[in-house]
């Protein structure tokens, strides 16, 4: 038998299979039978069908392991020759002895891999083991813990699953595996749940014991919390260094430590000037020596302090600055520094005291507005009530103020007012106010007078100055002279008010007053108790106008008017009505003015449009015969919206132009001719009927007749009323019956009460005429009562 090399070291399976190629060179293969068996197994399982009578033979050979407590078991189905048999025993004890020690130094071998893969799990950071490839072969369990997979789940898989960037390639990898280290790196990996996170990673490059590399290992620390901390440290120092305020921090003796840019801008000092330098350079000498130290005393006890103090720039400039001081402390609590942020408020003083001026001084003449007028009043008032003087409030108003602004220009309104602020400033006493309420008045408050009637004096004064001419300068490339008028309402305390408002209410109501008293001698007028009732009655006129709007009060009533040619109704006047629900019918004559000088008349003309043209409409669908309807313009109504107004409810209602009739008076086109006059053309374009009401009461020329737009004059009752007896009544009534007639107009005569005005003005060819001798103003169920029972003339687009 050709003796056995050495037997090989490895496991126990690579011994066996080793020691059975050999036996194969001498002993058939089936002639034998080789097995390693467990402390606990059958010796029999698996061997052969011969096996029994080996044993019995005394051809089964056991050697035990010693390491393991394992059997060899060999078996030979045939008795071996002499010279085999006498090798079999040393060769099988060889052989067990080699298991026996190959599996002692495995048992080493996993002890010293389990103890490293302890270690391994033990450390919190995840280590990975990778090939060459980048494949995982190793996973530990602070692996599991930052990445969220089983060791399992993570064995085999390329490290790319744990990427948080598809397009992150493999670079890191491969300077790893050339250099055989790759320094700190961040990255950004991929949990199991899809979140996001840095990680610092390490890689190095394994070596086998031929020096050739067989793979990497993966070092990963969670890295958020640092990048976290170094972002916040970052920005920290940005706002630090970029910051607008000043930022000085000093250690707890007070010696600068640290400033930032701002720092040096504001104070002019470079930063090697202040580093170690004592913080006391910043006041001013107006402070105390000890102002600092208790500053930082003070701070040391609460923590923080604010407040304004003055400080040089430069050691030259004094400014005020806004501090605030904060102490800053260890983990221990113990103070280590103080922090001093600073801002130059000189410009937000400034501004605090502009806003001021302009919140309580008016702009172009730097007198008291409205809002400072209260408070001086207000204390003014207490001290008057102490001292038991007079006091008188004055409501100055120049007069036709929009029509100098107008001709000459926003400018020169502008300084004219400035103009005659100062001359209104310039009559009063160092005492007394003055101040600018509104764009063309002003407040005189009087509050140290002996007795009422000095107040006249002051009014009279005040008064002359402003009748002297005024040179405005500022025009473009002349000088302008003007004179001015003013109106001055009074209030005198403590008679006509004990508190600011009620004194400024009640001299605005005088100033009021005033101005409707056209023929009154003075330019100024005292208030009195039937001022304010009235001024209260039409305070409530207007609260009532607005519900009347609400609650549908408001009703139309119609005056016919007569052909005298045929003694038909030719067309009929609307007249507004309101009916009051609690004190009944109230004249147009009470409350249209109270409208007009509110504004209502803007929605109380647009009602009786709509309510005229939906009336003609209603006749129209029902078979009655249309009158031309008359309806009253206001003035305030002149504007270009009153065009675009009729025009559309005359296409909403679809009707013809000319059964709509709009009656404006005289005066109205006298007041503002150029901008009225377009706005009739435009309507007269259109085909409507213009009428103008009480012809003869402006005093108009015939050129200024010829120019305008209308089709009809109506003749005002007050020249209708004396008729056939006063013969310049009548010679006045004729010629506007002949003017008419040369200018193709036609003519209607109102207030029509006894049958002598009715004959005169049949007997003179008047064409149309209205009055209570024919019919009264009646509602609309009236008036279609009288349509339907008489022939009624119907309006042409001609007439």
């Amino acid at each position: 038998m050709v003796p056995f090399p050495a037997v090989p070291s490895g496991d126990a399976e690579d011994v066996l299979r080793w020691f059975e190629q050999h036996l194969r060179a001498v002993i058939a293969p089936e002639g034998f039978w080789l097995n390693l068996r467990g402390p606990d197994g059958d010796s029999t399982s698996g061997a052969p069908h011969w096996y029994a009578a080996a044993e019995v033979s005394g051809h089964v050979w056991q050697l035990p392991i010693a390491s393991t407590g394992q059997e060899l078991i060999f078996a030979l189905a045939e008795p071996p020759e002499a010279t085999t048999g006498a090798l079999l025993l040393p060769l099988l004890t060889m052989l067990a002895d080699q298991l026996s020690r190959s599996d002692r130094s495995k048992t080493l071998c996993c002890q010293t891999l389990r103890q490293n893969q302890r270690m391994l799990d033990a450390i919190n950071s995840s280590v990975i083991g990778m090939d060459l490839d980048g494949y995982i072969t190793s996973w530990n369990q602070g692996a599991e813990r930052m990445f969220g997979y089983a060791k399992d789940e993570a064995l085999g898989r390329h490290v790319l699953f744990l990427y948080a960037d598809a397009d992150e390639d493999n670079s890191l990898l491969a300077e790893a595996s050339d250099s055989g280290c790759c320094g700190e790196m961040l990255v950004q990996r991929k949990r199991r749940d899809g979140s996001v996170f840095w990680a610092s990673i390490h890689l190095t490059l394994l070596i086998d014991e031929d020096g050739e590399p067989e793979g990497l290992l993966g070092y990963l620390v969670d890295a958020t919390e640092r990048i976290r901390a170094e972002e916040k440290l970052r920005l920290q120092s940005a706002i630090f260094e970029y910051s607008e305020e000043a930022i000085m921090v000093t250690n707890f003796k007070g010696q600068v430590v640290s400033i930032n840019r701002a720092f040096t801008r504001l104070f002019a000092l470079k930063e090697e000037d202040v580093l170690g330098c004592e913080h006391d350079f910043l006041h001013c000498r107006r402070y105390d020596a000890d102002f600092w130290s208790n500053l930082r005393a003070e701070t040391e006890r609460e923590d923080h302090w604010f407040g304004e103090i003055r400080c040089k720039r430069n050691s030259k400039t004094s400014f005020p600055c806004w501090l605030s001081f904060s102490a800053v402390r260890n983990l221990e609590g113990q103070l280590t520094h103080f922090v001093a942020m600073l801002m130059d408020v000189s410009e937000h003083q400034q501004a605090k005291e502009q806003i001021y001026q302009l919140a309580n001084f008016d702009a172009l003449t730097g007198l008291p507005n409205r809002s400072m007028l209260g408070l001086l009043l207000t204390q003014a008032l207490h001290e008057a009530k102490r001292m038991g003087t007079y006091g008188a409030l004055m409501m100055v108003d120049i007069d036709r103020f929009k029509r100098i602004n107008d001709a000459l220009g926003v400018s020169a309104g502008d300084e004219l007012l400035v103009q005659v602020a100062e001359r209104i400033r310039n009559s009063l006493r160092a005492e007394d106010v003055v101040s600018r309420s509104g764009p063309d008045e002003f407040v005189i408050a009087l509050f140290d007078i002996a007795q009422r009637d000095h107040a006249s004096i002051v009014a009279d004064k005040v008064l002359k100055a402003l009748s002297q001419p005024f040179t405005l300068s500022r025009l473009p490339q002349r000088e302008e002279t003007l004179s001015i008028t003013a109106s001055i309402g009074v209030a005198v305390y403590p008679e006509d008010g004990a508190d600011s408002e009620s004194l400024q209410r009640h001299a605005s109501i005088a100033m009021g007053r005033l101005r409707q008293m056209s023929n009154y001698e003075h330019s100024y007028l005292f208030f009195d108790a039937d001022m304010n009732a009235q001024a209260l009655a039409r305070h409530y006129i207007e609260e009532d106008l607005h519900e009347a709007l609400r609650q549908g009060e408001l009703l139309l009533h119609y005056q016919p008017q007569f052909n005298l040619a045929n003694d038909k109704m030719q067309a009929a006047e609307v007249l507004l009505r309101w009916k009051h629900r609690d004190k009944g019918m109230i004249s147009p004559a009470t409350f249209i003015p109270v409208a007009e000088e509110t504004g209502l008349i803007h929605e109380i003309g647009d009602w009786v449009l709509e309510t005229t043209c939906a009336t003609l409409r209603d006749w129209i669908d029902r078979g009655i015969e249309p009158l031309r309807l008359a309806v009253n313009i206001s003035a305030r109504q002149l504007r270009p919206k009153l065009e675009e107004r009729v025009l559309g409810l005359l296409n909403q209602y679809q009707l013809p132009a000319y059964l709509l009739e709009l009656e404006i008076t005289e005066s109205m086109l006298i007041a503002d001719d150029t901008k009225t006059l377009h706005i009739l053309e435009a309507l007269r374009a259109a085909d409507l009927s213009i009428a103008l009401d009480d012809f003869g009461t402006g005093y108009s020329g015939l050129s200024y007749l010829r120019r305008l737009p209308i089709d009809k004059l109506k003749i005002d009752r007050s020249f209708v009323v004396d008729l056939p007896g006063c013969k310049q009544e009548s010679a006045l009534v004729l010629s506007i019956i002949r003017l008419a007639q040369t200018h193709g107009l036609s003519v209607v005569a109102e207030g029509i009460e006894t049958q002598e005005q009715l004959d005169f003005l049949r007997l003179h060819d008047c064409p149309l005429v209205q009055g209570f001798l024919l019919a009264r103003p009646m509602p609309r169920e009236d008036l279609e009562a009288m349509l339907k029972s008489s022939d009624s003339c119907r309006p042409s687009p001609a007439e």
